[in-house]
């Protein structure tokens, strides 16, 4: 491997400053972020330029570190650069507790050894109005709302879901220019057009289906809780030398990307207004137009960005403006810091402007190429495939497009000094006892040291199990049931842990079997699973809302349900599950025939019931796992649209063992038998 070459003083390193403002300013106004863990620097510190804006893109698999890398960044800002404004849009609800001092005790530790101490930060966190009261006080400071004058007939359209040229999002484009030359409007406002005879009237061409449908889409946008006529002004969330945090993990996705692409519009308008030749003239705008662009430069943080800037031919509400916010954005002091477990799932658009990178561990083959693509210097190939997957916890590859900075290097970020609500081990904590993750080029399975619930259950139980279930009594003492074969396997569990907010935040988890795909608990000594959970594996966000819905208020009217789901997307979401044949309409009432037996709150005392079993780490081979049905991935988004005010924190895998028994008697069958509980999960007869 060549060897590193990168802007130094002493034992001090600094990435992303030119080596000519280094010269000048050496480290002032810069990030200390960790140090170097490579041979002839080992033990560095490393440095971030902060003088200057910058697109940093930070990767890595759930659970790698990521999250927490944004929280050191954002420690660094607030107490090393007041020159500019910080905002974070935050879609997962962790970045509050920046408030708070680490009380965790190794990472405690850990401060120490780095010559550190826990503190908390002035931060300012913003809820949607709509929620006020609903989240726990001391969780938020206050409450921010947009100006539905501030959005444009596209932002509209793709928050609603519509093919662009279709005759709804013409009508809202025809809508939106009539009332933008009125000036400032509302969301009655638009309402009250549609429902003038106006709209109706036949040069206009649009059929009354058509508005009813587009009405009802702005009667669901009515309740988002996210507008105002005046809203909030962008120089009250964004201040010289403070961190403000737009929380968004209350509302739906689609929701949330428009916040963040109406923000970053307004954030690069602003800055580009504030640094014209011509500002003089600016001053003498009208007072509520002062404040919106009265703002220093900007450092905006993005968690998740897959989900907002998606490759290939999907576009979010935010697309557009975050294209536009890194191409156009340095010149006027505009960065932008953003994070995603997927970067192969990141508009390249936006890939190609980075200049600082930071990989966390990644598992899958198209994101390790994808970072490898856009490695904004030289990686050696030690530095790849491999090595990329099996990246320690808080340990990460760091490429710098400065020509200062010769290669790619492993650093390890150092410890958070405020508390992290993201995740609950310390940073550099090793994964899971030395676990080892290999994976094909493309997919691949996990493999090595897992943790798996303890077997109760022991191979002779089972086949007495087996027996009196084929042959009863006599098939058990008398032998008239034969087992030819028991073998044990291992069932994936998904154990979400997630925050619920209710009255107060609590840290709460749950349980998704991955073969049955649905809620697993035990009760009075059994193997308990919820039903109808597999239903809504299979279908888009809405889509399971609305199911939901439609189960807990069986046999409402089409029209009060629309009202009563609040979904931008209804009629095609109604659609789909009737076609489906998830729900029947009747007499313009609508039921569902599934058998759907959900828990109703996140805090029942069954759900973490598995908790309580004693688990240990085993060593399973691909044969010894089966294989599971239901995504992984898709738990988090399951768990949160059936409960309101949860949000999910992580997902792990353990391990549930079953007893594979093949016996014959009265009938020839292969049983699946709980090896916690001695349930007879499954009889499947043997041909």
């Amino acid at each position: 491997m060549e060897p590193l070459e990168v802007l130094r003083e002493g034992n001090r390193v600094i990435i992303g400053r030119k080596e000519s403002v280094f010269r000048k300013e050496g480290f002032r106004t810069s990030l200390y972020i960790g140090k170097i863990e490579e041979e002839n620097f080992y033990g560095y510190d490393v440095y971030l330029d902060a003088l200057h804006p910058h697109v940093i893109f930070v990767a890595g698999a759930r659970g790698s570190g990521k999250s927490y890398t944004l929280g050191v960044l954002l420690e660094e800002l607030a107490e090393n650069n007041p020159y500019v404004g910080v905002l974070v849009i935050d879609p997962i609800g962790i970045f509050w507790s920046m408030k708070l001092p680490n009380r965790q005790e190794e990472e405690i530790e850990k401060l120490a050894e780095w010559g550190l101490l826990p503190r908390g930060y002035d931060v300012e966190v913003y809820v949607p109005v709509g929620v006020e009261g609903r989240v726990p006080a001391g969780t938020y400071d206050k409450v921010f709302a947009l100006k539905p004058s501030m959005l444009t007939a596209e932002d509209w359209i793709l928050t609603f879901g519509l093919d662009r040229f279709s005759p709804a999002a013409l009508l809202i484009d025809k809508v939106i220019s009539h009332l933008r030359g009125q000036g400032d409007f509302s969301i009655d406002d638009i309402i009250h057009y549609l429902e003038g005879e106006d709209v109706l009237d036949r040069s206009h061409g649009f059929k009354r289906e058509t508005v009813r449908a587009v009405l009802s889409r702005f009667y669901a946008a009515r309740s988002w809780g996210i507008f105002d006529k005046e809203g909030t002004p962008l120089s009250e969330i964004i201040k010289k030398g403070k961190i403000s945090i737009l929380d968004i993990s209350f509302l739906d996705e689609n929701v949330g990307a428009l916040v963040i692409g109406v923000m970053a519009r307004r954030i690069l308008q602003a800055r580009k207004l504030i640094t014209r030749s011509v500002a003089a003239e600016l001053l003498d705008l009208p007072v509520s137009k002062k404040k919106e662009i009265d703002i220093p430069p900007v450092w905006l943080f993005i968690d998740e960005a897959h989900t907002l800037i998606p490759s290939g031919t999907k576009k979010t509400p935010a697309t557009e403006p975050l294209i536009e916010y890194v191409k156009q954005g340095r010149r006027p002091g505009c960065s932008l810091v953003f994070a995603t477990q997927q970067p192969s799932a990141i508009d390249p658009r936006v890939l190609s402007q980075i200049d600082l990178l930071i990989v966390h561990k990644l598992v899958f083959g198209e994101d390790v190429k994808a970072v490898e693509k856009r490695m904004p210097t030289i990686l050696p190939k030690e530095y790849s495939g491999v090595k990329m997957r099996r990246l320690p916890v808080g340990v990460a590859i760091v490429g710098d497009r400065s020509d200062a900075t010769s290669r790619a290097f492993i650093m390890r970020v150092r410890p958070r000094k405020s508390q992290h609500e993201g995740r609950e081990v310390a940073v550099d904590e090793l994964e899971e006892e030395e676990k080892v993750v290999e994976r094909g080029e493309e997919r691949g399975e996990e493999r090595g040291r897992e943790m798996a619930f303890t077997v109760r259950i022991s191979r002779e139980d089972a086949e007495e199990i087996a027996k009196s279930h084929v042959g009863g009594f006599l098939g058990r003492v008398f032998g008239a049931a034969v087992v030819e074969s028991v073998v044990l396997k291992f069932v994936p569990v998904w154990e979400v842990l997630f925050t619920y907010y209710s009255h107060t935040a609590q840290n709460l988890v749950c349980y998704i079997d991955s073969y049955e795909g649905e809620f697993v608990h035990v009760k009075d000594g059994k193997l308990v699973f919820s039903k109808g959970l597999k239903y809504l594996y299979r279908l888009t966000r809405g889509q399971r809302r609305l199911l939901v819905t439609v189960k807990n208020n069986i046999g409402l009217e089409v029209e009060a349900l629309r009202l009563l789901a609040k979904l931008p997307t209804f009629d095609a979401d109604l659609d789909a599950l009737r076609r489906a044949g998830l729900v029947r309409i009747e007499g313009g009432r609508v039921f569902t025939p599934l058998e759907i037996d959900l828990p109703l709150v996140p805090d029942h005392p069954l759900v973490p019931s598995l908790r309580e079993l004693p688990r240990a780490p085993v060593e399973l081979s691909q044969d010894e796992i089966i294989s599971p049905v239901f995504d992984k991935e898709r738990a988090p988004d399951i768990v949160r649209s059936i409960w309101p005010g949860v949000v999910p924190k992580d997902v792990y895998t353990i391990y549930r063992p079953v007893w594979f028994v093949t016996v014959r008697g009265r009938k020839h069958v292969r049983l699946i038998i709980d090896a916690l509980t001695g349930s007879v999960e499954k009889e499947m007869p043997v041909v």
